[in-house]
C-alpha cells in the first residue's frame, strides 16, 4: 500500500519558509535519507495511518520488528530509497522503498518496491508528498534504477493513495490490479473483526464447512528452514519467474534475510531424499478492523517440480502451524507464481482485486510494455 497518509491536493514545497493555511510561518522543510530506528518509524507510520483509517477500513500494523526486518537492518547509507521530510527535528513525511533487481520480460532492470507514503495531517497541503516523490525520482535516476512498484488500495472510497497518484500522472501507470487469496483459520475472530456485517456473516459461516487446520497432521517431510537450505531455496525462488513477465530476481544475501532474521519471518521447507524441494515463507502481523486480529502474510511459496500432493502437504502443515501460533487468517497475493490448485485444496478463497499496482517510471527510456503477470511482494 504505497500511498495512504497523504492528500490529493499537494503543491510542491519551496525551499523558503512558508506561510501555512493558519497564517503561521513554518521552518524550511528538509528532505533526507531516513536515518532513525525502526521503533520511531513504526510509531510515526502507525499513528498517522490509524488517525486516517482506523475503524473505517482494514489496516495492517507494521510494528518495530517488521520495519527492522524490511528496512532498518541496513545502515542509512545502504537504504537510499528511504526518504523522509523533516520540519526541524520533527519527522513529518516518509516514502520508503527497497532496491531489487527485476526481470522485465527478457531484460534485467534495477528498481524498487515502495510503500508507506505517510504525511502528518497538518502538512498535507504543504507539498510534502510531492517533495518526497521528486527526491525519490532524483535518487532513482542517480543510481540507474528505472522504476518503483507499489500499491494503491481502491477497495474503499476513503483510501487516499489512488487519489494522490492521480494528481501525479506523469510516469505513473497501473498495469493491473491484484487481489488476495485468503484462508480463514479462526472464523469467529475474523467475523467479529470484519467492518462489513455481510462479510462478517460470511466468515462466520466458514466455521461450518471448511476443514479445521488444527485437525491436520504435520507432514514428516516438512521442517524448519536451516541456513544450509539457502542454495536450494534460491534455485526454487528463481523458478517463480517461469510463471510471470515481471518479477524479483532474488539474490543470495537478500533471500537469506527474507527467510530468516531474528525469528521474525517464518520459513518451512519440504525435504525429500535429502533435498529441499519446496518452501513457504511468511511473517505475522496484526491487522486492524473492528478490533484486531493476527494475520500471516505469505510472501513466497516455491514448489518447483514437487508433486501436487506434496505441495498440498507443505501448505497444510504451514497453515496448521500458523493456527497454533495464534494466527486468525492467512493471506497471499493472487499471482501466477502460486499454484491455484493448492490454494483451492487447502481452503483459500479469492478476494476482489482491490490492490492496484502503481508503476512509476523513474528514467525516461524505460518502457514497461504490457506486463500483466507479476512476482512482487505486498508492502
Amino acid at each position: 500500500m504505497i500511498a495512504s497518509g497523504v492528500s490529493a491536493n499537494e503543491n510542491l514545497a519551496s525551499g523558503l519558509k512558508q506561510e501555512g493555511r493558519s497564517g503561521k510561518l513554518r521552518r524550511m522543510l528538509d528532505v533526507r535519507t531516513y536515518a532513525g530506528d525502526a521503533a520511531t518509524l513504526s510509531e510515526f507510520v502507525g499513528r498517522v495511518w490509524r488517525a486516517t483509517y482506523a475503524d473505517r477500513m482494514p489496516l495492517p500494523v507494521w510494528d518495530e520488528r517488521f520495519f527492522d526486518w524490511q528496512l532498518t537492518w541496513r545502515t542509512a547509507e545502504e537504504r537510499p530509497h528511504c526518504v523522509a521530510v523533516y520540519d526541524g527535528d520533527r519527522l513529518v513525511g516518509t516514502l520508503l522503498g527497497e532496491e531489487f533487481r527485476f526481470r522485465w520480460f527478457d531484460s534485467e532492470h534495477l528498481g524498487t518496491q515502495g510503500s508507506w507514503l505517510t504525511v502528518e495531517p497538518e502538512y498535507r497541503r504543504q507539498g510534502v508528498g510531492k517533495l518526497l516523490l521528486e527526491e525519490l525520482k532524483r535518487r532513482h535516476r542517480e543510481r540507474g534504477a528505472d522504476f518503483q512498484i507499489g500499491y494503491g488500495y481502491h477497495g474503499s472510497r476513503l483510501s487516499l493513495g489512488p487519489k494522490f497518484w492521480k494528481t501525479h500522472p506523469e510516469g505513473t501507470v497501473v498495469p493491473r490490479s491484484l487481489g488476495f487469496s485468503v484462508r480463514v483459520l479462526n472464523p469467529r475472530a475474523v467475523a467479529a473483526w470484519e467492518l462489513s456485517r455481510l462479510e462478517g456473516w460470511g466468515a462466520r459461516g466458514l466455521e461450518w464447512w471448511q476443514p479445521r487446520p488444527e485437525k491436520w497432521q504435520p507432514d514428516s517431510h516438512v521442517r524448519e528452514y536451516r541456513s544450509e537450505d539457502l542454495a536450494s531455496c534460491l534455485e526454487l525462488s528463481h523458478g517463480l519467474l517461469d510463471h510471470v513477465e515481471v518479477g524479483i530476481m532474488w539474490e543470495q544475501d537478500r533471500l537469506a534475510h527474507q527467510l530468516d532474521y531474528k525469528d521474525y519471518p517464518q520459513t518451512l521447507v519440504y525435504e525429500t531424499d535429502g533435498q529441499v524441494a519446496g518452501f513457504i515463507n511468511y511473517h505475522r502481523m496484526e491487522y486492524l478492523g473492528r478490533g484486531t486480529i493476527r494475520m500471516a502474510m505469505i510472501d513466497l511459496f516455491a514448489v518447483g517440480d514437487l508433486p501436487l500432493p506434496a505441495q498440498v502437504a507443505l501448505m497444510k502443515t504451514a497453515l496448521s502451524r500458523m493456527h497454533k501460533e495464534g494466527v486468525d487468517v492467512a493471506m497471499l497475493l493472487r499471482t501466477p507464481c502460486f499454484p491455484g490448485g493448492v490454494l483451492w485444496r487447502t481452503g483459500f478463497i479469492p478476494r476482489l482485486a482491490d490492490q492496484a499496482i502503481l508503476l512509476t517510471k523513474m528514467t525516461p527510456d524505460f518502457d514497461p510494455g504490457r506486463a500483466k503477470r507479476f512476482h512482487v511482494l505486498w508492502r
